[in-house]
């Protein structure tokens, strides 16, 4: 086995000011064409890595749906295990 450093890629969706979500909460900033070329990233990917507060505000799939291919494995940042057992993650 080789050993080698992890390739990163860092996608997030900004708003002007520089945040990832509005003052009421809204996170759903890309447009149609950014959520498909998010989608084709994601099938080219491994896994996706998100924290737990993710999750319990957005309730995100991380799942390939805009195009064919295949779904990377979802990894939870959760040190307490505080995911709800209903969330979309989970069942997808």
């Amino acid at each position: 086995m080789v050993k080698s450093k992890p390739y990163v890629i860092l996608s997030a969706a900004t708003s002007i000011d520089g945040k990832i979500a509005t003052r009421t909460g809204i996170s759903h900033l890309s447009s149609k064409q950014d959520s498909i070329r998010l989608h084709k990233l994601r099938s080219k990917v491994d896994a996706i890595l998100v924290g737990k507060n993710t999750v319990l505000r957005d309730n995100p799939m991380l799942t390939v749906r805009h195009i064919k291919g295949k779904n990377p494995i979802r990894i939870i940042l959760d040190s307490e295990g505080n995911i709800p057992k209903n969330s979309k993650i989970l069942h997808k």
